[in-house]
């Protein structure tokens, strides 16, 4: 056994994991807009309304000026890691050629583990406070509070969703331009509770059809299931989020991957990787958090 490991492993498995993870996503890719950089944060530029009106004071009236007072919200990006690596004995090196071949079971499971912790992280992103600052995040600003729904001792009620309507509405935005994203426990609760989910005067198209309200559009939203939307077991409540495409940006960020042997563990071979990911949400106008009660949670 060498405690050198041949480069060509080196390239295999650092390329086809990427090439995993390129083609593949998590169900919550699609709902954000990308905004990737290298760097460890970058800015946001979020003006203020600009509002137009009728013209006075004939066909040659002074355009008067005033201070566009901008402010920067901030993308931080946050470093990501497999914390217990996959090891196999020393002995295990005729194995190599398999383990970094495309899709073997180590580069399987280590991309269904990214997507999972970057859905982990759109979520986050979304509901957290955002960074702000001039030059940089020197300070967080909070997830506005008219913007999140109670859950009122209740799962996802019919009530709830009306409200979101109303309230996307005054702040201006269509409701056909939001996902709402779901767990599988409000998913249950809509099919089995909720009457208007399968009455044809709220939508032409059964949005359970199939069994499940994924990808359906129902109340003008598309609605998505996740498994990684904040859950508190104490309360037993369970945070759905509404929000655009636009409103959320996320760094999809860069990936390393390496082979390596461990001298300190009998010449052990160790598959590595680590990421870098992060995002903040743009605006504030048309992103909700509404929670759902449910007596049994986990």
């Amino acid at each position: 056994m060498s405690y050198t490991i041949p480069e060509i492993f080196h390239q295999k498995f650092a390329t086809n994991i990427e090439a995993a993870i390129q083609q593949t996503s998590s169900v919550l890719d699609s709902t954000v807009t990308p905004f990737n950089f290298d760097a460890k944060s970058k800015s946001i530029l979020i003006g203020t309304t600009i509002d137009w009106a009728d013209a006075t004071g004939g066909r040659m009236a002074q355009t008067n000026i005033g201070e566009y007072n901008a402010t920067q919200r901030w993308v931080v990006t946050e470093k990501v890691m497999v914390p217990v690596a996959p090891a196999l004995d020393e002995w295990d090196e005729t194995l190599l050629d398999e383990i970094t071949s495309p899709g073997s079971d180590i580069i399987n499971a280590m991309t269904y583990g990214y997507n999972r912790i970057k859905e982990r992280k759109i979520v986050s992103c979304i509901e957290s406070a955002v960074s702000i600052g001039a030059n940089a995040p020197t300070s967080t600003e909070a997830f506005p509070t008219d913007n999140i729904i109670a859950h009122g001792s209740a799962g996802l009620t019919f009530a709830k969703v009306a409200k979101i309507v109303r309230l996307a509405r005054e702040q201006d935005v269509n409701p056909a331009e939001l996902t709402w994203v779901i767990s599988a426990k409000d998913e249950e609760y809509l099919i089995a509770n909720v009457n208007e989910v399968r009455s044809k005067d709220y939508t032409k198209v059964a949005p359970i059809e199939g069994g499940s309200v994924v990808g359906s559009r129902w109340m003008g939203f598309t609605w998505i299931v996740s498994n990684q939307l904040t859950t508190n077991t104490t309360d037993h409540t369970v945070n759905t989020l509404v929000y655009g495409k636009q409103a959320i940006r996320f760094n999809f960020g860069s990936r390393k991957s390496a082979i390596e042997t461990r001298p300190d563990r009998n010449g052990a071979i160790q598959f590595r990787s680590s990421a870098r990911m992060g995002g903040a949400r743009a605006q504030d106008k048309g992103v909700f958090i509404v929670k759902n009660y449910y007596a049994t949670i986990a």
